[in-house]
């Protein structure tokens, strides 16, 4: 499967961007891979956010830093020193909307 196929929108996901971003969902479904980042989402939807916040989606990023989770890492045949929060193979999975328009630039 290409990453272009794991990033597409589902119905549920068009649902979604047209629930944070206010817009129709034949708007939404245009801006398909239109990314606004969290800070955006928080002004409107604080409390959405606050739970978010503590969930282990919210910190997926966090997990490719040095020494974060090193047992984890061992036993996945990575190196748990070594810094992936560059590594072009795990940015797709570990973040938002990365190389697509809007999404996280490293």
């Amino acid at each position: 499967m290409t990453h272009s196929k794991l990033f597409r929108l589902t119905p549920v996901g068009v649902a979604l961007v047209a629930l944070l971003t206010g817009l129709p969902a034949s708007v939404a479904e245009e801006a398909e891979h239109a990314f606004v980042g969290t800070k955006k989402c928080k002004k409107c939807h604080l409390k959405e956010y606050k739970s978010w916040a503590e969930t282990k989606m919210a910190k997926t990023f966090e997990v490719l830093k040095p020494e974060i989770r090193a047992e984890a890492k061992v036993a996945a045949g990575l190196d748990p020193a070594k810094d992936y929060s560059t590594d072009a193979t795990c940015l797709p999975c570990h973040t938002t909307g990365y190389g697509k328009e809007g999404g996280f630039v490293d």
